[in-house]
């Protein structure tokens, strides 16, 4: 009996963590990138419209809350970038990661945006990568109530030219709704990157307080049975 009581406290409690952090099926996520020339604009699993020097316009994971570009870009050779939301990379409300190489100096600005977040809160921003060649990235983050809205950055911007480069910023938002990472690579020459650009929710303290105060709840309660059995 006591057994069966155990296992079943154990169940409540992986269940609740998995309904608190379980990832929200929307398909709204959005990657832009764009090298001032040629475009690439792909929603998630949805509308793919590149313009330009481009090939291989489409999102190519299949994946709900996940948007994937494999192709080239004018003078960019190689690209291959990633962008997930609402906790498909686990941990983060959106996720960068991408791997771009160019021939001749040239700009590159990755955008990756997705709704449904939370109009108000904290959020960590964190950066790391590698840099190959002569280059400055730089790394914006924001809030706004639609997609690709600039209006509100959380945090600072990040600028990194040597390599490896980590960074982190954040901070509180209000106004929000949506979520946008910005990033752009600036090279005058020859050059490679590869990183990874994390947004992630700091908890409240209000609400860290209640999910901890409902699994002490649930915890006395059957330890309560556990004890009658």
């Amino acid at each position: 009996m006591k057994t069966h009581f155990k296992g079943f406290l154990a169940s409540v409690a992986c269940a609740a963590f998995a309904m608190a952090f379980a990832p929200q099926a929307r398909a709204t996520a959005e990657l832009k990138i764009s090298d001032g020339t040629n475009t690439i604009d792909i929603v998630d699993n949805g509308t793919a419209t590149c313009t330009g020097a481009v090939t291989g316009c489409a999102d190519a994971n299949p994946s709900v809350n996940v948007v994937t570009y494999i192709g080239t870009i004018g003078t960019w050779s190689l690209n291959v970038s990633t962008g997930s939301s609402h906790g498909a990379s686990a941990g983060t409300d959106l996720d960068l990661n991408t791997v771009n190489s160019t021939s001749a100096t040239s700009t590159l600005t990755i955008q990756f945006s997705d709704t449904g977040f939370p109009v108000s809160g904290s959020e960590e921003f964190k950066v790391g990568g590698t840099l190959q060649g002569t280059g400055t990235l730089t790394f914006n983050e924001y809030a706004g109530a639609t997609k690709f809205s600039t209006t509100t950055p959380i945090g600072s911007t990040l600028t990194f030219s040597s390599s490896p480069f980590a960074g982190s910023t954040g901070g509180a938002y209000t106004g929000g709704g949506a979520f946008t990472e910005v990033a752009v690579l600036a090279f005058t020459g020859p050059g490679s990157t590869s990183f990874d650009a994390a947004l992630t929710p700091v908890p409240e303290p209000t609400s860290v307080a209640l999910f901890g105060g409902a699994l002490l709840v649930i915890g006395s309660a059957f330890r309560r049975k556990l004890r009658r059995a």
